[in-house]
């Protein structure tokens, strides 16, 4: 892997130890600092530093591929393969700072189950497995006990934080639970191993709800460390005066993941990163000398094909969400400005114009049946709501005061938005003139799709343990039940027939990195027929059919992730 050597510009930021620690070990980050790359393919996910500073531990591959477990030396540059290559997927490293063991979080790909963990010496040998978690680990400073994090994902208890012997699993016990929706991110302990620091919250509504905690490690009350929110915190790491921490955190409107420190006794939270890289996930030495953080970038572009051959019609580079107009429009969302913003373009490729302009996300598109109006998903007000604008970006105007949420499709007559709540995932809908939000079907589904007439619905349940698709009536009345083509596959995009004979649908395999699209037509006694495989991600808002029922648009790509060494810390 070849290293490059960059400058970064970032804020000056000093942090005192307080108290009775004024002589102690006080990090300063000072600007500018070096930042080295340490890998370049986009292949590298998980990356952890020793304690001593000399070697990080990282996983190489993406999912999809075979993934193997690396060390390298910070010294020389050398890298020797820890774990053989595998078909297995890597969720998260940890270091015991006593003895260097490697803690790691994996699953066999297309495995639906949770990760389990593992313990290996550093230099290489047989895994054993510690304990089932969803990957998110950390180790305490004398090496005996794991923190992780587990979700079942019921409503009372959604994901919870646990800790464990580190050597072998026993003794566990419950410290934080939280409800749907509310995740738990990452774990920590305090350099004292007194308490465990923790990221909490909920990215549903598109809104800064994510914040930080911290619990005692013998259990007992948990306690914010700051007021400030975020959109989303991936990882965390106490500095050594165990007065603050490193966070990678990203904060609505801005959608890149700062370094931020947060100070534990003040509350105050402040970005340390100021440039446009994206990090999302961090790791310190003993000393907080060293830093390896996870850089990532996103790289989604959209296809239109035929619906019979899959012939390509038209490529639009940077597209993440994509749909039609009634009258042939293509419109979709892209970052190309540095902000998630909604762009127009014709079925042929031209007049490609920007339709919003403003901090934050832009989101899902849907026109009116006139093709006059669009309707759109922002959180501009802090959280999402259903806007409307004209079809040239004028005039926007927000819709939804109390539910909120991503809009789906305007009914027939153009009276009605319906929309997936934001947090609750149930179907609601509002007046396109303005008016009360009602809530349509309570069911929690990933995606729904509304018949040509307005007057049925179809969405993904599990029905006597077969993947199907349900067809019901607006008011939930089961009308039919079909079996989907792939029992395995997780059903991510689903869109009626423009002729209302049928659905169209994306199942996702090999966790979500093998796409196919299906027609089933209901007068077919054959069953579904494969129209298009793809062998990247397909985006969640990034299918739709065309309005003359010839083409469809999908929307696929990944995200790269590559690891870099920050130095210059103190």
């Amino acid at each position: 892997m070849a290293a490059a050597i960059l400058i970064v510009g970032l804020g000056m930021v000093t942090w005192l130890v307080k108290g009775n620690r004024e002589t102690a070990f006080a990090p300063i980050i000072a600007a500018p600092f070096s930042s080295e790359k340490l890998s370049t393919d986009g292949k590298v996910q998980h990356a952890v530093v020793s304690p001593d500073g000399k070697f990080v531990v990282y996983n190489h591959g993406i999912i999809g591929e075979k993934q193997s477990v690396w060390q390298r030396s910070l010294e020389t540059g050398h890298n020797t393969e820890i774990i053989p290559s595998s078909d297995d997927i890597y969720f998260g490293f940890a270091l015991s700072p006593e003895d260097n063991t490697l803690f790691f979080a994996r699953r066999p790909r297309g495995h639906d189950g949770p990760a389990d963990i593992y313990r290996v010496p550093a230099p290489g040998g047989i895994p054993k497995r510690i304990v089932s978690a969803e990957g998110w680990i950390d180790i305490s400073p004398d090496g005996r006990q794991i923190a992780f994090v587990r979700c079942v994902y019921r409503s009372d208890d959604f994901c919870s934080l646990w800790i464990a012997d580190a050597r072998d699993g026993q003794n566990e016990r419950k410290l934080v639970t939280r409800p749907s929706p509310y995740r738990i991110r990452d774990v920590a302990f305090s350099p004292d191993g007194s308490s465990i620091a923790f990221g909490s919250g909920q990215s549903e509504n598109a809104g800064n709800d994510f914040g930080v905690f911290v619990v005692p490690t013998a259990g007992g009350v948990e306690r914010e460390l700051t007021a400030e929110k975020f959109f989303n915190v991936t990882s965390l790491g106490w500095l050594p005066d165990q007065q603050s921490l490193l966070i990678t955190a990203s904060r609505i409107p801005n959608r890149n993941f700062r370094i931020w420190h947060l100070d534990a006794e003040t509350g105050g939270a402040d970005p340390v990163t100021k440039d446009s890289e994206s990090y999302s996930a961090l790791s310190l030495d003993a000393r907080a000398a060293i830093l390896v953080a996870t850089s990532v970038k996103t790289d989604f572009h959209a296809r239109i094909l035929d619906l019979e051959t899959a012939a390509e019609r038209l490529y639009v580079p940077g597209a993440s969400i994509i749909t039609f107009a009634p009258d042939g429009k293509v419109l979709y969302g892209s970052e190309m400005s540095g902000n998630l913003e909604l762009w127009s373009i014709e079925a042929d490729g031209s007049r490609r114009r920007q339709l919003t302009d403003f901090p934050g996300d832009d989101v899902d598109p849907v026109s009116a049946p006139d093709s006059k109006t669009i309707y759109f998903a922002s959180n501009r007000s802090g959280s999402v709501h259903i806007w409307r604008m004209n079809e040239d970006g004028s005039n926007p105007t927000r819709l939804t005061n109390q539910a909120g949420g991503f809009p789906l499709f305007v009914s027939p007559g153009g009276e009605w938005v319906y929309f997936h709540h934001g947090t609750d995932r149930t179907l609601w809908r509002v007046p396109t003139a303005g008016g009360q939000e009602e809530l349509v079907l309570d069911k929690r589904k990933s995606c729904f799709a509304l018949s040509p007439d307005g007057a049925h619905l179809a969405f993904g349940e599990n029905v006597d343990g077969q993947n199907s698709a349900v067809i019901t009536s607006l008011n939930g009345e089961t009308v039919e039940t079909v079996k989907l083509a792939d029992q395995k596959g997780s059903l991510i995009q689903i869109a009626w027939l423009r002729d209302g004979n049928g659905i169209a649908y994306i199942l996702a395999a090999d966790d979500f990195r093998k796409n196919t699209l299906w027609i089933q037509k209901f007068d077919w006694d054959a069953g579904p027929r494969t129209i298009a495989q793809f062998d990247q991600q397909i985006s969640t808002r990034g299918f739709a059919l065309s309005p003359d029922g010839k083409s469809f648009a999908v929307s696929k790509g990944g995200w790269s992730h590559d690891m870099v060494l920050l130095k210059g810390l103190n």
